[in-house]
């Protein structure tokens, strides 16, 4: 063993230069792994404070709101009439008579910032996904006629960002 030692130190010394090559290609690789670990943190810590602001106060009320209506008795009752008098325009006549499009855009406003931050890979994909993927397709769907109304009326489908990027099977499969 003393020989190999022997020989192993007099390598080192006839070849420093290259063994100082490896050493700071070694130090630079793990460097960039320690970065690139700390950023994929970052990321999901930042989709999960997505997820802390969707049970916050003004969120969490617009939330209570759609859902309190979708799935009370009410509904049921109004969208029977609605079907029966024309669909998605009687629809969109409901959610405005209950007071409901605000909290729909409330929504859409939330859903467009998550996406804004996942798009700019700010935010992790797959969190985002798994957090976020059923609700925004659920919004888009349930509120569709709205969504519609608004293009006409503004030139644009607020929830076709947030919708097209969450629905799309490439970007959250599964």
């Amino acid at each position: 063993m003393p020989n190999f030692l022997s020989r192993l130190w007099k390598w080192v010394g006839s070849n420093h230069e290259q063994v100082a090559i490896l050493f700071a290609v070694v130090a630079g690789a793990y460097v960039l792994f320690e970065y690139k670990s700390k950023e994929s943190e970052e990321t999901v810590k930042r989709a999960m404070e997505f997820q802390a602001r969707y049970g916050q106060k003004e969120i969490l009320e617009a939330r209570v709101k759609l859902h309190g209506y979708l799935l009370g008795e009410q509904f049921q009752k109004d969208y029977a009439a609605a079907k029966a008098k024309g669909g998605n325009a009687k629809m969109t006549e409901l959610i405005r008579s209950h007071g409901l499009e605000p909290s729909v855009y409330v929504l859409v406003d939330f859903y467009d910032q998550v996406t804004t931050c996942v798009e700019n890979d700010l935010c992790d994909k797959k969190t985002a996904c798994a957090i976020f993927k059923e609700p925004i397709t659920s919004l888009a769907s349930n509120y569709h006629g709205l969504f519609d109304e608004w293009q006409k009326n503004w030139g644009e489908n607020l929830a076709a960002k947030s919708n097209g990027y969450f629905s799309n099977k490439k970007n959250c499969p599964g």
